[in-house]
């Protein structure tokens, strides 16, 4: 999904979302591909010690980990866990 911004341009919007008493944030952003329609996204960050983390990115509301989270459910049910782990190496290269 996000192989399809390498070249864009982004723009991060002004005031973010703070969640959580300021533990959770979430950063709002404007993606301009040439000669495209802006796409929103959405970075949820999360504080770890001193430093903020990225575990959720949701593009234009849709978000990444739970389509992830389905699908990878669907494998699971198929193949069970060692097949979803295989898939995902294939599709690493082999990694």
């Amino acid at each position: 999904t996000m192989l399809k911004f390498k070249n864009a341009k982004v723009n991060i919007k002004d005031n973010p979302v703070v969640n959580k008493g300021g533990k959770e944030i979430v950063v709002r952003a404007e993606i301009n591909v040439s000669g495209q329609k802006p796409v929103n996204m959405d970075f949820t960050t999360y504080q770890s010690g001193s430093r903020y983390r990225a575990y959720n990115v949701a593009v234009e509301g849709a978000s990444l980990v739970t389509v992830y989270r389905n699908q990878f459910g669907e494998t699971i049910k198929a193949k069970g866990i060692d097949g979803l782990i295989a898939d995902l190496k294939a599709k690493n290269g082999g990694k």
